[in-house]
């Protein structure tokens, strides 16, 4: 086969490639060696070809492969709802901010049920901010009576306690020692005097609680006097 000049421009590309065969790749070098017009060119394209065998090689661009078959194939249409949605909104649907929102709505809910919101009955106006204050202010209040109450009826019980009582014998003095007669004299006494301390106790006890019920306003009545 004799290479003509047409023939080396078809083959050039697989001649700098090294594609060709020993024996083409013979003819096609004894061409150029005695074409002035082909050789100038070949050496001109081969060491451009060598130059650029010996840069160093690029890093592709992120997602080039993706990128090239969303834009080629149609895939941009196929893809999930979630990888569509813009960079700042994709947080909202990590687990972290799932447990977040979880508790900040039940500390809502806690709130709103110490503040004593009904759901059910609430219009736009009980959401305005002096109203949720007022409702705050009157539960702090109420909390804080029956705080005061509850310490005022210790206090109450506490007396009666002290006052129902038996006087206990100083320490280090050692009881009188009776004659048996007396004793047995004064056991049954002993007794009555029990039971009638005991029906005083229940008796001021019913009163006192006839007197918190009575009263209404959550205040603790004044001292009773037996």
């Amino acid at each position: 086969m004799s290479w003509t000049c047409e023939h080396v421009e078809q083959r050039l590309s697989e001649y700098l490639d090294r594609l060709l065969t020993p024996a083409e790749r013979a003819e096609f070098a004894a061409h150029v060696q005695a074409c002035p017009r082909c050789r100038p060119r070949v050496e001109h394209l081969g060491g451009v070809v060598s130059a650029l065998h010996r840069l160093a090689p690029l890093e592709p661009p992120p997602r080039l492969v993706q990128r090239i078959l969303e834009q080629t194939s149609g895939a941009e249409a196929a893809r999930g709802w979630r990888r569509r949605l813009p960079g700042w909104l994709l947080p909202v649907f990590t687990p972290r901010f799932a447990m977040g929102a979880v508790t900040v709505m039940i500390a809502f809910l806690v709130l709103s049920q110490a503040l004593g919101i009904s759901w059910s009955q609430v219009s736009l106006a009980d959401l305005h901010p002096s109203h949720l204050y007022r409702a705050a202010d009157r539960r702090l209040n109420l909390l804080y009576a029956r705080g005061v109450k509850f310490v005022n009826d210790l206090r109450v019980i506490q007396e009666l306690q002290s006052r129902l009582q038996p006087a206990t014998p100083p320490e280090g003095s050692e009881p009188q020692e009776l004659p048996p007669a007396n004793k047995q004299s004064e056991q049954p006494e002993q007794r009555r005097q029990n039971h009638a301390d005991e029906i005083l106790h229940h008796r001021m006890l019913l009163a006192y609680f006839g007197l918190t019920l009575q009263n209404g306003t959550g205040l603790p009545p004044g001292r009773i006097r037996p």
